[in-house]
């Protein structure tokens, strides 16, 4: 099963203004924060479903 999103990229600000949040509650709530990958990386504006994979493009 595959999952059917729409998405938009993430500026390179924003990954940076992420990235030193994410640093900041690591060090204060001694979380580990792990990232995905950067090509994997965006803000999904609606979630379709899970589709099954003949069915995506």
């Amino acid at each position: 099963m595959g999952r059917l999103f729409v998405a938009a990229d993430l500026d390179d600000s924003i990954e940076k203004h992420l990235s030193e949040v994410a640093g900041d509650l690591s060090d204060l709530f001694s979380l580990k924060i792990r990232w995905v990958p950067r090509e994997n990386r965006h803000l999904t504006l609606t979630f379709i479903g899970a589709v099954d994979e003949c069915q995506t493009l």
